[in-house]
């Protein structure tokens, strides 16, 4: 039990509960508002309340493997664990602007 309570705050994982819950209440604010306003069936909200419900755990999943496996740390940018080389090819083009030749796992590079 210790071990997960590390890893939980090792992950971040409070701070993107805090963040989907808080995005989730706006998210129900406006819908409240918008099923108000534009005279949207009842069942609306519970619908959308049920939709960010079922997203909890795909967030929360997603947060937790972001951080990696179990025991290992975040490799720094641009760095290799395994083999201490570049994963991440970067090329400059024409107009000066830096590419990133590179998957899902790196797509800090397009600003994610």
């Amino acid at each position: 039990m210790k071990k997960v309570v590390h890893e939980i705050h090792r992950r971040s994982l409070w701070q993107m509960l805090g963040i989907y819950l808080a995005g989730s209440w706006i998210a129900l604010q406006v819908v409240e508002q918008l099923t108000e306003a534009a005279g949207l069936p009842e069942w609306v909200r519970p619908f959308s309340l049920v939709l960010l419900l079922l997203g909890f755990p795909i967030v929360m999943a997603t947060a937790f493997i972001q951080q990696g496996m179990t025991g290992k740390q975040a490799e720094p940018p641009g760095q290799s664990v395994a083999d201490g080389q570049s994963r991440v090819r970067t090329t400059s083009s024409s107009h000066g602007r830096t590419r990133c030749s590179a998957g899902w796992p790196r797509s800090r590079c397009s600003g994610f």
